[in-house]
């Protein structure tokens, strides 16, 4: 909480963040709410795991010792990946590369290893989502505290969208004070809310830091039809 004041053998398409689509299936991390629990972790050394199909990919998955539910898309010792949620013998993770793309898909738990995290990391930096997303985050004018400020479009990357004015916009502007790796807040428009305050059209943001990741997810009432801050951040 806040006080208010890719790999080659990626080859398959990337996806931007999801929620759970259904049992047996793992499309990454739904939401950001204080009980949803998604920790830090990493593929064992020296291992090139391929992620498993979901139920909806194939009946029966994931499901152990079963060639048809390996999928062609794997990662190696090292690649850091963000677990939220466990099936039997399977972890759903989600992999995001150096560009902000993301995979997800479950993986074998014997291969993914807890990367502790000790101590809040720092909310400062310039933030990469995806293409059309970015946060900055600098150190506020009061001791003690951040300002941040995101943009976020959606079409910017369609020529005829930009061509025809049909790029949509957002943005959000709040001056927090943090208190460990969670942030959350409304945006109201004239000033930096709690999270639960303002009116029913403001924007809410949650943030949560987890080693080289800025996890971000809002309300869908920060800007522009279809355009949204949700999703998996790095460090330009």
């Amino acid at each position: 909480m806040a006080t208010p004041v890719i790999r080659l053998g990626l080859a398959l398409c990337f996806l931007p963040v999801a929620a759970r689509a259904a049992t047996g299936d793992c499309s990454g991390w739904s939401d950001l709410a204080p009980a949803t629990k998604i920790s830090l972790a990493s593929i064992r050394k020296g291992e090139r795991v391929h992620f498993v199909k979901g139920a909806s990919e194939q009946n029966g998955c994931p499901a152990a010792g079963e060639a048809i539910c390996q999928r062609k898309d794997y990662l190696v010792g090292g690649d850091q990946v963000l677990v939220s949620a466990s099936a039997g013998d399977f972890s759903c993770a989600e992999y995001v590369n150096a560009k902000g793309l993301v995979r997800a898909g479950w993986l074998p738990t014997a291969f993914v290893v807890t990367a502790p995290v000790t101590k809040p990391e720092s909310f400062v930096g310039s933030w990469q989502g995806n293409v059309e997303q970015a946060i900055t985050i600098k150190a506020g004018k009061q001791k003690g505290t951040i300002d941040l400020h995101g943009d976020a479009t959606f079409g910017a990357l369609d020529p005829e969208r930009v061509k025809s004015g049909g790029v949509n916009a957002g943005s959000f502007k709040a001056t927090l004070r943090p208190e460990g790796d969670t942030l959350s807040f409304t945006d109201s428009g004239s000033r930096t809310l709690a999270y639960d305050k303002g009116d029913q059209y403001a924007c809410r943001i949650r943030m949560r830091r987890l080693g080289e990741f800025l996890l971000v997810e809002d309300n869908h009432n920060c800007g522009g039809n279809n355009v949204s801050f949700t999703g998996d951040y790095r460090r330009k």
